[in-house]
């Protein structure tokens, strides 16, 4: 998690427990121990916060959650200056492939990878035969960024090629890729329709296996 400081940029609590357990030091492990308490009393409330939310959802007859929606409009109109509006085809293209350029280069180096690759060298030690399931890109939010499908089509293929070096079957359902039916917006994690096609795949798997 240190490695990826954004994952802890929410959380003062978790950033300083996380600081302190990879450093190591001794009284960084007394510092740990002392705000511990304080991490099980914030997961509690969270647990709390959820269980609420999800008691509203219930009895609301499957409504979404009435402050969830709630979201600040700012009323002021962006000026109207015809400079800004006056952006060429051309410099949106040079954005465009900067940003695929980057994209392709931070799914090559990234150390993830190697992890992966470890967790299948060890499944294959094991003699364990999985399935790889992997949630499709969030589509929508990476046309907003300027990734291309075309770009994010890298990780697919690498994905795809990692697992048949181990001859594990691997489901990413790439086709929803952008597919505002299949994920969450901007969050990263499957709607109803999304664990059914997840729930669909694990027990054809069982069924096959068996």
């Amino acid at each position: 998690m240190s490695q990826f400081p954004d994952t802890l940029a929410k959380s003062a609590l978790l950033q300083l427990a996380a600081a302190c357990l990879a450093s190591g030091h001794p009284l960084d492990r007394i510092v740990l121990m002392t705000i511990w308490p304080l991490g099980k009393l914030q997961n509690t409330v969270f647990d709390l916060q959820d269980h609420f939310e999800a008691l509203i959802y219930i009895l609301g007859g499957g409504r979404p959650v009435p402050w969830r929606g709630l979201r600040i409009v700012n009323s002021r109109k962006a000026p109207t200056d015809e400079r800004q509006q006056a952006v060429t085809t051309e410099s949106l293209g040079a954005t465009g492939s900067a940003r695929d350029a980057a994209f392709r280069a931070r799914i090559a180096a990234t150390s993830e990878w190697i992890d992966l690759e470890l967790l299948f060298r060890t499944l294959t030690a094991l003699r364990v035969k999985p399935l790889i399931l992997s949630l499709p890109i969030d589509g929508t939010l990476y046309d907003a960024r300027g990734v291309s499908r075309s770009a994010r089509q890298v990780y697919y293929d690498r994905m795809s090629e990692l697992a048949q070096r181990y001859h594990f079957p691997l489901l990413q359902f790439e086709d929803h890729d952008a597919d505002p039916a299949f994920l969450i917006a901007h969050r990263e994690h499957p709607t109803p329709k999304g664990w059914m096609y997840y729930d669909r795949a694990l027990d054809d798997f069982f069924h096959k296996t068996k």
